[in-house]
């Protein structure tokens, strides 16, 4: 009788593990994996113009906003330092009509934005999980944006002649900026060449506008406006034993 139950018991634990194998599994495997849909973003009108946006010129975003975004193709053309300025431009202007999607198109994707500094201050990305259309940072762009005049200074950080070649390569960025009349409100970019594709990366700005000039401390120096240069190693010259021949 003993080998009878031995066969009985395995029996019908080979019934109980089949009719467990046969349910489904929860939670079930997808047939295909895809990434969830983007949210929506209905564009907004213009935030209304303060400071230097309200001179007789008017503001910036006011100028930029009838203004005809560049076709897909150029941007595959641009070159830096040559596009910098025009990729920013561009910037602002999906920042005008408030088209987070083209916004997109221009930065990286692991874009920050934070103080116009070059150490990057308070930097975060635009681009999160909680915000996949970066629209903290393009609000807090437009609402800046609104603060300046048409015809706002726009200046590049120089560079030492010759020293284009390392923008072109993506080795060195292209810094440029956007000042106040009073030279203390700021909107500060950062261009670079990011796997053949000239983006911007960093883009700093002042939410709120700054009363008088901003000084930090503490927190190192910025990078160089001019890079560092690799130089050759220097050639030893040995001067020859007495009796030597010269150069021999």
């Amino acid at each position: 009788m003993a080998p009878q139950r031995l066969l009985t018991v395995l029996a019908c634990v080979g019934w109980t593990i089949a009719a467990v194998g046969c349910e489904a599994r929860v939670p079930p495997i997808p047939e295909t994996f895809v990434d969830p849909p983007l949210p929506e973003h209905t564009p907004r009108p213009l935030p209304k113009a303060s400071h230097d946006g309200l001179g007789a010129d008017g503001g910036l975003l006011e100028d930029l906003v009838g203004r005809q975004p560049r076709k897909d193709e150029d941007l595959a053309r641009w070159a830096l330092p040559y596009n910098g300025k025009t990729a920013i431009v561009e910037l602002m202007i999906a920042a005008a009509v408030d088209d987070a999607a083209r916004m997109a198109v221009l930065l990286a994707d692991d874009a920050k934005w934070g103080l116009p500094d070059r150490r990057e201050l308070q930097a975060q990305p635009v681009f999160h999980p909680d915000d996949p259309l970066g629209i903290e940072a393009l609000t807090a762009l437009r609402n800046t944006a609104s603060r300046f005049a048409k015809r706002a200074r726009f200046t590049v950080t120089p560079m030492q002649p010759g020293f284009e070649a390392f923008t072109v390569s993506g080795a060195e960025p292209f810094w440029a900026t956007y000042s106040s009349a009073d030279g203390l409100d700021l909107m500060t970019f950062r261009v670079r060449n990011k796997a053949g594709r000239v983006v911007i990366d960093y883009i700093g700005l002042f939410e709120e506008r700054p009363e008088e000039p901003q000084r930090v401390v503490g927190v190192g120096d910025p990078p160089p406006e001019v890079p560092y240069a690799m130089r050759p190693p220097e050639f030893l010259v040995v001067a020859p034993a007495a009796g030597a021949p010269a150069g021999g």
